[in-house]
């Protein structure tokens, strides 16, 4: 039998956007059918429409919903780079900018982790050095 929580997220799939019976019965009956999310993921929308209450609609919304959580689960993590050191920040620059014949100012901002959350290009010149401001920095992370 599938856990309480697992019927409720269940039940308030099925309540969306439908009528018919108590939600919370057809989860129920469902859970009775399939104990498990993998057994219940595996059912075809025909299969689903054959426990009281279920409709086309809502078999093929909670199946939906079986997608997107396979997707992510399958969904390669990225990997955000941390940056402790200047060092860092050269690895993590250095193969895209070594080639550029303008210089480029680029500010990292990090989380308090030190993990990169964005980075923007503010200025791209000729010059041999930027003249910039703090007001530019923050202004540019909005």
């Amino acid at each position: 039998m599938l856990d309480r929580s697992v019927e409720s997220a269940i039940a308030r799939l099925l309540q969306i956007g439908g009528r018919g019976g108590d939600p919370h019965e057809t989860a129920r009956r469902l859970s009775d059918v399939y104990p498990t999310l993998r057994a219940l993921s595996q059912a075809t929308v025909s299969d689903l429409c054959q426990i009281e209450g279920m409709t086309k609609k809502k078999a093929e919304q909670l199946l939906a919903a079986f997608t997107i959580g396979l997707r992510y689960v399958e969904e390669p993590k990225v990997e955000t780079p941390t940056i402790r050191s200047p060092q860092d920040a050269y690895e993590l620059l250095r193969d895209e900018l070594r080639l550029l014949n303008q210089e480029h100012f680029i500010c990292l901002y990090l989380n308090t982790k030190n993990q990169l959350i964005a980075r923007k290009t503010l200025f791209v010149r000729r010059t041999q050095f930027v003249k910039s401001s703090i007001r530019a920095m923050c202004s540019a992370r909005r």
